[in-house]
């Protein structure tokens, strides 16, 4: 955040990566959370039209589990 701020306030433009999905941390089954090794995943509850996300067929009620190997256990990991 602080890097954020001070690049803005000295007048430098910051690029921010966009997605457009909302997402809420949701148990995944005992089974599933066990062979991962994770308790939880990211149920998507709304996914934008024409975004990156639609575009890469991701819809609404998909639980994401991993970003390129790594677990996806709530939204700061995404």
């Amino acid at each position: 955040m602080r890097r954020v701020t001070a690049a803005l306030l000295s007048g430098k433009r910051v690029a921010r990566g966009y997605l457009g999905v909302t997402a809420q941390a949701v148990p995944l089954p005992e089974a599933l959370a066990a062979q991962l090794g994770q308790p939880s995943g990211l149920l998507l509850t709304h996914v934008e039209p024409l975004s990156p996300a639609e575009q890469g067929r991701l819809v609404q009620g998909d639980t994401l589990v991993r970003l390129n190997g790594r677990p996806l256990r709530d939204l700061r990991d995404l």
